[in-house]
């Protein structure tokens, strides 16, 4: 996945930022993560005839000032995460908290 234009601009300003990758998650994950994450950009393809957005990219920012960068491969979201290295500890915390909240969700809906 290309590099952010937001992330090259925090490190423009001498910012360094580790990455890590989630692959292959579900399409849901993105519905999820909205609900919970505050949005700072997307890039889209409009529908013309439903008008419905078809999402390329989103860039996220979490309160621990982690990034978020999905692109939308088919069904699937591919998801870079930027952070501070001093913050990978609290890193491991937030994505498993994440994930598993997001996997209960997802079971949790199936039972309905």
């Amino acid at each position: 996945m290309k590099k952010p234009k937001y992330i090259k601009d925090i490190e423009k300003n001498g910012e360094v930022l580790s990455l890590s990758k989630l692959y292959s998650l579900p399409k849901e994950f993105d519905n999820f993560i909205n609900k919970k994450i505050i949005i700072l950009y997307s890039k889209s393809d409009i529908d013309t005839d439903s008008g419905k957005f078809i999402f390329k990219e989103k860039l996220y920012r979490t309160q621990q000032s982690f990034y978020l960068y999905l692109s939308f491969i088919g069904e699937k979201i591919d998801t870079d995460i930027y952070y501070k290295q001093e913050q990978h500890n609290e890193l491991i915390i937030f994505i498993t908290q994440l994930l598993k909240q997001f996997k209960n969700a997802t079971t949790n809906s199936g039972r309905n």
